[in-house]
């Protein structure tokens, strides 16, 4: 459990590192060949670490993967793309916030009409939290 929430930790922290980075990159070479040169060099360490952990014998896998499995590609760079246009003009913090309650909005959703476990407390806190940012998003120090 600890390991869980060491690495939930870590990839927050990575995801901040990441955009800033991704950002910087979009500046330089413009969004469209950023976020393209990013998943280029994510597939080659993608495929680096598989290698060194002789792990590409998944690929007689893939024929059996329902299309709508690998939604998640597309998605990534979705938001790869939309971050490099995001980062560069808004406060790593409020970025940070709309990222976070969007991705709560998100869970919610995906939660009730996936699971069916749909909690009104789970709806008052995402409420909340969304509120607390609307606060501080209209901090005119920000």
């Amino acid at each position: 459990m600890y390991l869980a929430i060491l690495f939930a930790f870590l990839t927050g922290v990575t995801k901040v590192v990441s955009r800033t980075i991704n950002a910087k990159l979009s500046a330089e070479t413009g969004t469209l060949r950023s976020t393209v040169y990013n998943f280029v060099f994510g597939l080659l360490t993608s495929c680096l670490l598989m290698l060194f952990t002789n792990t590409f014998r998944f690929y007689g896998q893939l024929p059996g993967i329902k299309g709508w499995m690998l939604l998640g590609g597309i998605l990534g760079v979705a938001v790869v793309f939309l971050l490099n246009v995001g980062v560069a003009k808004i406060p790593a913090i409020n970025m940070t916030l709309l990222l976070f309650v969007g991705q709560m909005i998100a869970a919610l959703l995906l939660d009730a009409f996936l699971t069916g476990s749909f909690s009104f407390a789970r709806l008052v806190g995402v409420a909340l939290v969304t509120f607390g940012l609307i606060v501080i998003l209209s901090d005119k120090k920000s």
